[in-house]
């Protein structure tokens, strides 16, 4: 695999830690998401934007009692991931997603990767840490 494509599939793993960190505090504090919410998609949408809203006023105001150091997973010195204390509340509390299909991506998704990693691959996109880190897991 390319150093290219390394650094992309890094961004991406850091990038899904933080949507599930987000998720599994969530559900941890609002039981509204510990199970498939029984709501027209309209009324989903708006209650997973209002809750990410709260989350990150609640994250900005009272970091310390709503998600308090070691509540969310973070990475050793290697690259490897420490899960945070959210995992251990909810025990098996959120659904997993269920393989629907192949393994295979469409075309569109296959375009939307490349793109990706040109970017964050690009001056624009890049941070000055993402090289070495992707080495370090390689």
């Amino acid at each position: 695999m390319s150093l290219s494509e390394r650094i992309f599939n890094y961004r991406l793993s850091c990038a899904r830690r933080i949507v599930e960190n987000t998720f599994g505090i969530m559900a941890a504090r609002w039981r509204v998401f510990r199970r498939p919410v029984i709501a027209s998609p309209e009324t989903v949408t708006l209650i997973t934007k209002a809750a990410c809203v709260l989350h990150n006023y609640l994250r900005s105001m009272a970091p310390g009692d709503y998600s308090p150091p070691g509540m969310m997973d973070s990475e050793d010195g290697t690259g490897g991931v420490v899960e945070g204390e959210w995992r251990r509340e909810l025990g098996n509390g959120i659904i997993d997603v269920q393989r629907t299909g192949g393994n295979r991506h469409s075309h569109a998704a296959g375009e939307i990767r490349h793109k990706l990693k040109n970017y964050v691959n690009s001056p624009a996109g890049s941070v000055p840490w993402q090289a070495s880190m992707a080495n370090r897991t390689a």
